[in-house]
């Protein structure tokens, strides 16, 4: 009796576990591939485009507000956002960005778009630049300005 107790006992966990196994093996098992998610991608192209044009959005912040400040603003990646992409015609591409430039290193002076077209050949070309808002900053400041920013 004891025996047959012992072997069904056995046999329960035996079930137990094989059940368990199955069960958890989604979530335990190693991953299926090394590929990147989408979101990873996304993200990585994100960081990629804007990495390019980098020199081309701090030559138009320069253009722009060495007009109305004596110091050069600073441009920060994870102060530029990618607003809009458009396919054109004949393999160009429209490309909108939304950019905070600092004064010094935490200083936000306006927050501007700026839209470049590339032509199928790759040319970069400022398309259109929009001052949307100016930031009030520290005081401290004010020497830097040859006239004030518009609102």
């Amino acid at each position: 009796m004891k025996k047959n107790y012992l072997i069904l006992q056995l046999i329960i966990i035996i079930l137990m576990i094989s059940v368990l196994l199955y069960l958890f093996s989604g979530i335990i098992s190693k991953p299926k591939s090394l590929k990147a998610s989408t979101i990873v991608k996304h993200d990585v192209t994100e960081h990629l485009i804007v990495s390019l044009f980098l020199p081309s959005i701090g030559k138009a912040l320069d253009d722009y507000y060495s007009e109305y400040i004596s110091n050069s603003v600073k441009l920060f990646p994870y102060y530029v956002d990618i607003i809009d992409i458009q396919k054109l015609l004949l393999g160009a591409t429209s490309i909108k960005f939304g950019v905070t430039p600092q004064i010094g290193s935490h200083n936000p002076v306006g927050y501007d778009e700026i839209t470049f077209h590339v032509s199928a050949t790759g040319d970069i070309t400022l398309d259109a630049y929009e001052h949307k808002k100016t930031y009030p900053l520290p005081a401290g400041f004010e020497d830097i300005f040859f006239k004030p920013l518009p609102d």
